[in-house]
Parts: structure tokens; C-alpha cells; sequence
């Protein structure tokens, strides 16, 4: 087996042991109750914003990354190091995470750790200007 189907395999065993989980902590009937009292209309509407927010995350990332690369392996890299902060529930996966997967992507190492680290910087100078938004607007 070579690395690429060894990676595969262990995104698939990532969403199984999930699911696992998340049928283990719930119950199978409690889900299917959960799911028919759901409004679809609520559901849509996370999933876009989901997706929208992953496309944002993945455009951010592919500009600061000075490393040319095609936006959809940006986007792969982005879904794949949630899934895994999913799994790895310990603070600092995904920028970690991330790191390692664009290495796997033959990115250099400095190239995508500066690429990350500006991406943390960015979220916090983000985060702080719409606090202090929030704190002087209400």
C-alpha cells in the first residue's frame, strides 16, 4: 500500500469511529427522533454557512500560503484537519494539522507554517476588532 491509500484508509476509520460515537452516546432511535423533529429549513441554512465558512477558510489559506496550489486541495486540507481536530479533541490540532497535510502536499515546511501562523494572527486581530465592536456599540 503506498501513503496516499494509507491516508485514505484512515480518514475512512476517522468517520467511522465518529459515527461509532455519536451512535454509541445517543442511540440509534434517539437520532432518528432527533432528525424527524428537526426543521429542514434550520438544517439548510447550517449547512450553508458551513460550507461557506470552509470556502472562506480555504480562500484565506491558499492566499497567505506563498506556494502555488490548486483550490480545491486547499479546501481537502481545511475539511480534513477539522475532521481530524474532531477526532483529537487537544488544543492546537488543526493549525498542526494543517501544517502536516500541506507537507504532504510537497508545500515546504516554512512556507505553510508562516501560512498558518499569519492565518492565527489574522483570526485574532479579526476576533478582537469585533469584540471591541461589540464592547463600544452595546
Amino acid at each position: 500500500m503506498n501513503k496516499k491509500n494509507i491516508f485514505k484508509f484512515f480518514l475512512i476509520f476517522v468517520g467511522i469511529i465518529i459515527t461509532y460515537f455519536l451512535f454509541k452516546k445517543v442511540g440509534l432511535s434517539n437520532l432518528i427522533e432527533i432528525m424527524s423533529n428537526m426543521s429542514l429549513w434550520f438544517l439548510l441554512l447550517a449547512i450553508i454557512a458551513w460550507a461557506i465558512k470552509n470556502i472562506i477558510m480555504a480562500y484565506r489559506l491558499k492566499k497567505l500560503i506563498p506556494f502555488d496550489m490548486h483550490f480545491l486541495q486547499v479546501f481537502l486540507v481545511t475539511l480534513y484537519s477539522y475532521l481530524l481536530s474532531y477526532l483529537i479533541t487537544a488544543p492546537g490540532v488543526i493549525p498542526f494539522s494543517k501544517i502536516g497535510l500541506l507537507k504532504r502536499k510537497e508545500v515546504p515546511f516554512i512556507k505553510s507554517s508562516v501560512g498558518v501562523g499569519l492565518e492565527l494572527i489574522y483570526d485574532l486581530i479579526f476576533t478582537f476588532c469585533v469584540s471591541l465592536l461589540f464592547l463600544f456599540y452595546f
